[in-house]
């Protein structure tokens, strides 16, 4: 029969240990939140203001660093954007050199990564085959997979004969 006796003091002193070890934490987060609450109300006026002040110079300094890197940005054709050439005799043809796309992206040269679509037969790097012999309009489109111009395109118009 101790045996009986021995059990239950045990699960009488495993959950008395375990009710005061609950009492002591719970007391100890109460007083922590106390103690935090005493800090934040002793944090002056001035400081409050200090903070807005770096927060708003942080704000400044940001916006001023944003428009130095980009201040020379920019998507553009280089050369002209249209071109008329007069209809030729029956097959004839001219071969067209295009000068591309200049594009600086957050004061980065990024022209390498034009894209050039267009329904002219291209010849060599650059180099577009265009038939003269009849009336037509013709588009060299470029586009730039990047943050800053995501989906401008521009376009160099080449027509030939009549004024479009």
């Amino acid at each position: 029969m101790n045996d009986g006796r021995n059990t239950k003091r045990e699960e009488f002193a495993d959950e008395f240990m375990e009710k005061a070890a609950k009492k002591a934490k719970s007391k100890a987060k109460s007083k922590a939140k106390r103690k935090i609450k005493s800090k934040a109300k002793k944090i002056s006026a001035a400081s409050y203001v200090i903070w807005v002040i770096a927060l708003l110079l942080g704000l400044a300094l940001g916006a001023f660093a944003c428009y130095y890197l980009c201040r020379n940005d920019g998507f553009e054709l280089k050369g002209k954007s249209e071109y008329t050439l007069e209809v030729s005799g029956e097959g004839t043809s001219v071969i067209y050199t295009d000068k591309g796309a200049e594009v600086v992206s957050f004061g980065k040269d990024i022209s390498k990564k034009v894209k050039v679509s267009t329904s002219l037969s291209e010849v060599g790097d650059g180099e577009y085959k265009i038939d003269t012999s009849k009336e037509g309009v013709y588009y060299i489109i470029y586009t730039v997979d990047d943050v800053r111009f995501g989906d401008i395109k521009r376009v160099r118009t080449i027509r030939v004969g009549g004024q479009g």
